[in-house]
Order: structure tokens, then C-alpha cells, then sequence
């Protein structure tokens, strides 16, 4: 295997370091990923289970700001986005970077074949007729710069939704995997958490209608700049 970073793949630890590790420990691939793990320092430090390239990154903002540090320092021109509460079908992240390859355009996104309590999101997540990726997707960093990477006032939900409207809005072609590479979202916490972000999807409401089959955006964004975001880094793993 090369030495050559093929994928980041970003994750806030927002439930703990053993529900991230049942997460990580489903997934299988050739690929060579590195993993860049966000949270309060209790979550990642210190903890040896890993055994693929990691960095931890100790800090506790928002899991907005966690995801816009990870994207930053990312080591791969091609991003990828997971929760710590999720299964991953064997090699589903090789097929989605095999997709994206194939393409052969930088503004590709590919989006794994998400499942939550036995239904697809496949179809699901739209605006209108506009069909959008899962927040488990992969695309490249160099459109992720030129979108501006995310509104900061976003805290948790909706922050990709917002960041795929933008894609599309600039000639994003979204791709799907098959039903065979699918990630499955644990429910357990779905409908305890869902209730404290709903100013996210008022934001989003907010900013985003279409008319006449055209996308509008209503609001502008407000992006991060760099100083927003103060961590430090633990790195640690081996290849």
C-alpha cells in the first residue's frame, strides 16, 4: 500500500470514546484513511486502540467547529465525514472513492447508502426536487475551500445539508453507492438529541427555498475564519 494519504475521514467524538470505537472497529477497507477524531480531551487522549493513521484533536467547540478544524487539516485532497454512532458495510468507503475517481470532476460528491431505524435515506434528503447527499459522503477539499467550508452559525444539524445546498448551487453532481455499501445510524440517541437543534434547521429553512425549479439562497452565509478555531493536537497511531 502506498504511503499516500487517499482519504480524511473527519468524526467529532461528541458520544464518547467507546461508542467511537464501536463505530471504527466496523470499518473495513484497502484504503489508505487517515482519521482525524474531534473532542473533549477526556474522549480521545491517551487511548491506544487505534491502528491506522489518526490525529486526536482535543478540544470541545461545537461539532460545527470540530468538522471545519478536521477539513482544514486535513491530509488528503478528498474529504469524508462520519458520526460516532454509526456501521459501516465492508469496503463501502473503497466504493464511494471509487466512484469519485471514475468521475473524473473535482466537484463529484458521493454519498454512501444511509439507513436509520431499517429505511434508506436514498431519495430522502431533498429540497424540493433538488436531491442531496447523506452526511455520510466524500468530496473533494479543493470545493470544499471554494464553497467557503461551513456557515459557523450551525451547530450541529444541517451544517452538510447547508454545505450541499451551496455544492449544487455551483455545479455539484451528487453520486450515490448501492444499497450494498450502506452506513446504518444507530437510533439510540436520535430522539433525545434531535429537539436541541432545531435553531439549526430554522437557519436552514431560513436560508435556502426554490422557485420556479431554481435554488435560491435568502440569506448570505457566515463562514469561519481561521482564528475561530482554538484546539490543540495529540498526535498519535501507526500505520
Amino acid at each position: 500500500m502506498s504511503n499516500e494519504i487517499q482519504l480524511s475521514i473527519i468524526c467529532p467524538t461528541i458520544q464518547g470514546i467507546g461508542r467511537l470505537l464501536n463505530t471504527y472497529n466496523t470499518i473495513r477497507t484497502n484504503l489508505n484513511i487517515e482519521f482525524i477524531f474531534l473532542g473533549p480531551v477526556d474522549y480521545v487522549t491517551g487511548n491506544p486502540a487505534f491502528n491506522h493513521p489518526y490525529k486526536f484533536i482535543v478540544t470541545k467547540v461545537k461539532p460545527t467547529q470540530c468538522c471545519a478544524i478536521g477539513m482544514n487539516i486535513a491530509s488528503s485532497e478528498l474529504l469524508g465525514w462520519m458520526a460516532d454512532d454509526q456501521e459501516f458495510s465492508p469496503y463501502a468507503w473503497d466504493e464511494a472513492y471509487r466512484i469519485y475517481k471514475e468521475a473524473n470532476d473535482y466537484k463529484a460528491i458521493v454519498s454512501l447508502d444511509w439507513w436509520e431505524r431499517g429505511v434508506t435515506y436514498k431519495n430522502k434528503v431533498v429540497l424540493r426536487d433538488i436531491q442531496l447527499p447523506t452526511s455520510d459522503s466524500i468530496m473533494s477539499k479543493k470545493f470544499f475551500i471554494e464553497l467557503g467550508g461551513y456557515d459557523r452559525r450551525f451547530i450541529k444539524r444541517n451544517m452538510e445539508r447547508d454545505l450541499f445546498l451551496r455544492a449544487v448551487k455551483n455545479g455539484a453532481k451528487v453520486y450515490w453507492c448501492s444499497s450494498e455499501f450502506r452506513v446504518t445510524e444507530s437510533a439510540e440517541n436520535e430522539n433525545v438529541t434531535q429537539h436541541l437543534y432545531e435553531i439549526d434547521s430554522t437557519l436552514c429553512d431560513m436560508k435556502w427555498e426554490v422557485i420556479n425549479g431554481e435554488l435560491i439562497q435568502k440569506i448570505p452565509d457566515e463562514l469561519f475564519e481561521i482564528n475561530d478555531s482554538i484546539y490543540s493536537i495529540d498526535q498519535g497511531g501507526s500505520a
